[in-house]
């Protein structure tokens, strides 16, 4: 069985990215629900700006992540 690592190596590889900029992207699936659509509405805060996103640990827990992400 691969490992996480090899896994995202293979994403990369088949998507032609670098693997660090799948593993940002892929952070941005486990957000809340209720993040996703405030930021598809628009409706998100507005000092949360997507560098936010891909260069700072996104908490697992969805109340931490409200909190981390001003929600």
């Amino acid at each position: 069985m691969a490992t996480d690592a090899e896994q995202l190596s293979v994403i990369a590889k088949d998507m032609k990215m670098d693997k660090r900029h799948v593993w940002r992207t892929l952070k941005l699936a486990f957000l809340t629900p209720d993040i996703q659509l405030a930021i598809l509405s628009g409706m998100q805060p507005r000092t949360l700006i997507l560098k936010d996103f891909l260069y700072q640990a996104i908490p697992t827990s969805w109340e931490d992540q409200r909190t981390a992400l001003g929600f």
